[in-house]
């Protein structure tokens, strides 16, 4: 495809300086300086002229004189040259030698001829790229079938041994391998083999590698292409492009489809207007999918992390029977990632991977490929040969929090408070007993921040206690808590912890019920506030409030009760300006007793209750009303009691 869009540009270029060069010699005009007739004249007379040359229509003249100058003059419209030098009483012995035709000039004929060719070869040039990529013929041109070439196999081999940390995906789509291979024992049987698989999960999680060791292993021909390729403006198009797609993978079977982000197509129909371009583009693939023969070996293979607005019937069964979940890694399976990525490359002896596993939790398998070639890059750019356990952390800071910035970007004063406001995310975290082990804290300023701490668990954690999430947001509000205490006023240092603060308080009181008021409501991880009543709504608000303040009074407790071990944490960081969790803890001194609290109270207003009115306050129509009201209820009530002695007598009787 892109050779012949080549050789057709070359085309168009070589055309285009042949118009250029045909207009220019048809539209040239001399490039010798106009003289006056009157002096041509005078000097024809006194022979100086030796040369004169008409033009194709005789009204040009140019003149040759003798010392082999030229110079050009217009006859007028109606005068011919021999009549011009007869009128002018020139004898006929005095004329110069008189040709016709210009220098360097067509013939009329066939400058018309050339200038009609130049204008049949640009429209023809003009119809020709209309013709070839006009968007109506997008999707069935020669070009655009080019775009769907498989990888057959043995091209690219892509195994199952290079993808790591997916024992149970593998064995999900293991029976396809071996339908693909020998479908006959299967037939024998009536099975029938999933015609589509759904993979989802976060980015990065190897779904599209997955797919290709897939095809690797049953040796089958992989067509891979994303969802936005079938959009386009025009109706049509779309569809046309996967009636194709499928065409040729059944030329190629057996073979795997692989498309990936299907949402950009698979969405629900009629969600919109102008959405026939969509619809029709599912449509196809919906016909496609469910009209497989049943000999067919065509798998489909599609990869989103977006599920929840497919279209129903691109879930069903028949279509995309399985569906499996990509998960992050787990400690283990980061281990076996960074294994498969750290073949052939050259480690000293002080690698540890297991290290490097432990504090990458949450990351993806591209994020640990990436770990692992910015390692590499490090070590070749000082020059060494072999990658370092020191290359593999400072990756690992990089792909963190950036690069490091060696230029000093804050002065000595806000230096200290850096250094003491991750001093108490540091002393607090290291502290309090729900909350993760410190890492490795840090002043040296990466990307937009001044500096960091690292906090994760030591193993993968899929549940939250109350007790972890409140010691979360207490070592999280540590640093702001530490510019209270040594500076008494807080910095614009503290934006991202308090964004962290707020969504984890707002999960906990609208979407985990860890809320003593709000209840056991749950409003999803929106936190669309517009489904509650406006009571509803405040009391949430008010509530996650009370959570930060309680974590920010913790967070205080601790580094007022620990003063001591938060003035040498930061003294020391202004010295080395990192240090690692071991380092940490051996500066530290074990916890002690914190202060006695209130417990909280319940300062939100109930419903019903009665808000006192301020007194002194002006008495309008509302509050006449409001007596009169109550004048008709004290009448009612005393005619009600009137009446109570009368009925019970009556009872007596």
């Amino acid at each position: 495809m892109n050779k012949n869009r080549r050789w057709l540009l070359l085309g168009a270029i070589t055309l285009l300086v042949c118009v250029f060069i045909g207009l220019g010699l048809t539209m040239r005009t001399a490039s010798v300086p106009p003289v006056n007739l009157t002096q041509v004249l005078t000097d024809i007379r006194d022979g100086r002229v030796t040369e004169v040359r008409l033009s194709g229509d005789g009204h040009e003249v140019e003149v040759t004189y003798a010392d082999e100058s030229q110079a050009r003059v217009t006859l007028p419209a109606d005068m011919t040259l021999t009549r011009l030098l007869t009128d002018a009483g020139i004898p006929v012995d005095r004329w110069p030698h008189i040709y016709t035709g210009a220098s360097g000039s067509l013939p009329v004929e066939a400058a018309l001829a050339l200038r009609f060719l130049t204008v049949v070869g640009v429209g023809v040039l003009l119809f020709i790229l209309f013709r070839r990529f006009a968007p109506t013929n997008l999707g069935t041109t020669q070009s655009r079938r080019g775009g769907f070439e498989p990888i057959r196999p043995g091209e690219r081999t892509i195994t199952f041994a290079d993808v790591a940390g997916s024992e149970e995906i593998k064995e999900e789509v293991a029976d396809i391998v071996e339908y693909l291979r020998d479908p006959e024992r299967f037939r024998q049987l009536g099975a029938r083999i999933p015609r589509g698989v759904l993979l989802t999960g976060p980015p990065g999680t190897g779904k599209t590698l997955l797919t290709r060791a897939l095809a690797g292993e049953a040796r089958a021909s992989f067509f891979s292409v994303s969802g936005s390729e079938f959009v386009e403006l025009y109706v049509g198009v779309g569809a046309s492009r996967v009636r194709e797609l499928f065409r040729k993978a059944k030329e190629h079977a057996p073979s795997i489809i692989f498309i990936d982000e299907i949402d950009a197509i698979g969405r629900r129909r009629g969600r919109m207007d102008q959405s026939s371009e969509y619809d029709q583009t599912l449509n196809q693939i919906l016909v496609e999918m469910d009209g497989f023969e049943e000999r067919t070996t065509v798998v489909v293979v599609a990869a989103t992390n977006r599920v929840d607005i497919l279209d129903p019937a691109l879930l069903r069964p028949g279509r995309f029977d399985r569906k499996v979940t990509v998960d992050l890694p787990d400690r283990r399976a980061r281990r076996a990632i960074l294994e498969v990525h750290a073949r052939g490359k050259p480690f000293a002896a002080d690698v540890d991977l297991d290290e490097i596993a432990a504090r990458t939790t949450g990351m993806s398998g591209a994020d640990l490929a990436n770990i692992i070639n910015e390692a590499a890059i490090l070590a070749a750019r000082d020059r060494r040969a072999t990658i370092t356990n020191h290359d593999l952390l400072e990756a690992l800071d990089r792909t963190l929090a950036g690069p490091a910035r060696n230029a000093s970007r804050f002065s000595e004063r806000e230096r200290r408070v850096i250094a003491y406001h991750e001093a108490g995310h540091a002393v607090v975290a290291h502290l309090l007993e729900h909350a993760d082990p410190v890492r490795k804290v840090s002043i040296v300023s990466r990307g937009r921040a001044g500096g960091y701490t690292v906090i994760m668990p030591d193993e993968d954690r899929g549940l939250w206690t109350r007790a972890q999430l409140n010691h979360r947001l207490a070592a999280l509000l540590g640093g702001l808590a530490a510019e209270e205490i040594i500076f008494g006023d807080i910095t614009t240092g503290s934006s991202n912890d308090l964004e962290q603060v707020t969504s984890i308080a707002t999960s906990m009181v609208q979407r985990y019920g860890m809320g003593h008021r709000f209840g056991l409501l749950a409003i999803g991880p929106g936190s669309d506030l517009t489904q509650l009543s406006p009571q509803s709504a405040y009391t949430a608000e008010q509530e996650a409030l009370q959570l930060v303040e309680q974590a920010h009074q913790t967070a205080l407790d601790v580094l007022r009760t620990h003063l001591d071990d938060l003035e040498q944490v930061a003294q020391r960081l202004l010295e080395v300006e990192t240090i690692d969790g071991d380092e940490l803890a051996a500066l530290v001194s074990p916890p002690r007793p914190l202060p006695p609290r209130q417990p909280a109270s319940d300062a939100l207003p109930k419903l019903g209750h009665r808000v006192p009115v301020r007194e002194g306050r002006r008495r309008g129509g509302a509050h006449r009303l409001g007596r009169a009201v109550g004048v008709v209820a004290a009448f009612t009530r005393d005619a009600v009691e009137a009446l109570r002695p009368t009925n019970r007598e009556t009872d007596r009787t």
